[in-house]
């Protein structure tokens, strides 16, 4: 992985983060929680941008450290 991967990876764990609370407070409602269309844009377009890594495991992976589920 290079640098702008790296930078790439690191905004998309900081957007996350930002939606942390909604997400868990959904969660803790047993309810599904869906982003707005832009951020779900955004992370497609970084997602798109990061050829040689699985775009699915990225995702999972961020997800998890973000809001430490387990994988």
């Amino acid at each position: 992985m290079n640098e702008n991967q790296d930078r790439q990876i690191h905004a998309l764990k900081q957007e996350l983060i930002a939606f942390m609370s909604e997400v868990e407070n959904t969660f803790l409602s047993n309810s599904l929680y869906m982003f707005n269309k832009t951020s779900r844009k955004r992370f497609e377009i970084t997602l798109i941008a990061l050829k040689e890594i699985s775009r699915k495991e990225i995702l999972r992976k961020q997800i998890s450290l973000v809001y430490a589920m387990k994988q």
